[in-house]
């Protein structure tokens, strides 16, 4: 087991010997607000795959928390037992598939799980986060959105990079989240009367990737966005 001082269960799991598959889930317990990112992270780093959070799973002192699921496979454990899980691959389509899924759960720390630990992203060609602690903060704000919908297309792939279009849709949730996206470069304020509903936003972008250590070492973004009302009049 991998040392950390966060709270952690590990169960081996088995299918039928007909499959021949083994895994390796791993339950990372939430005992405080964001408190697992640096124990997903490392778990990350030695191979799991975070598939999942589970809200409200586990009653603590301070209120219900929820649990990350992350699993590992070891079918081939016995024919690789000198490999290095620093070695364990990802490709564009596996991390864009990650992407989308932290994006449509608004799950800040199955975001932060696809970097390294100090790996970055470029929301936009003059901005960047670092590390996993900017990488969480920064994804905090897409729980401002509701009725996410996240499609993506790779256009090239390589055994250490990508190329992916995503295409995204939102209701903006609160008024914050619709002023964030104003100031936002490029964009400018839609005309909107006191007590008008919030829009439903459409993004449209591009997403370069490069991949280390079976995790994302670096990721840019060039996209742009509007509502979506704006957006079928222009048609």
């Amino acid at each position: 087991m991998l040392p950390t001082e966060q709270p952690m269960h590990v169960a081996v799991l088995s299918t039928s010997d007909a499959q021949q598959y083994r895994a390796l889930m791993l339950h990372a317990y939430e005992h405080a607000a964001d408190a697992f990112e640096p124990a997903v992270s490392l778990y990350r780093s030695a191979g799991f795959r975070p598939f999942g959070t589970e809200p409200m799973a586990l009653r603590t002192p301070a209120g219900f928390r929820s649990k990350v699921h992350m699993w590992l496979d070891l079918s081939g454990v016995a024919n690789a037992a000198n490999t290095q899980h620093s070695e364990v691959a990802v490709n564009i389509e596996e991390f864009m598939q990650g992407y989308k899924t932290a994006w449509e759960r608004r799950d800040p720390s199955m975001f932060a799980a696809l970097f390294q630990a100090d790996g970055l992203y470029h929301n936009t060609p003059f901005q960047v986060q670092r590390g996993t602690g900017q990488l969480v903060e920064y994804w905090k704000r897409v729980r401002l959105q509701e009725d996410v919908q996240v499609d993506f297309e790779v256009l090239a792939s390589t055994a250490t990079s990508g190329i992916a279009r995503w295409h995204v849709t939102y209701q903006v949730a609160s008024e914050e989240l619709f002023q964030i996206w104003a100031r936002s470069t490029g964009t400018s304020l839609v005309a909107r009367k006191p007590g008008d509903p919030l829009p439903r936003m459409v993004l449209d972008g591009v997403l370069q990737a490069a991949f280390s250590g079976g995790l994302c070492a670096e990721a840019r973004i060039w996209w742009h966005s509007m509502p979506e009302a704006a957006r079928a009049s222009s048609r």
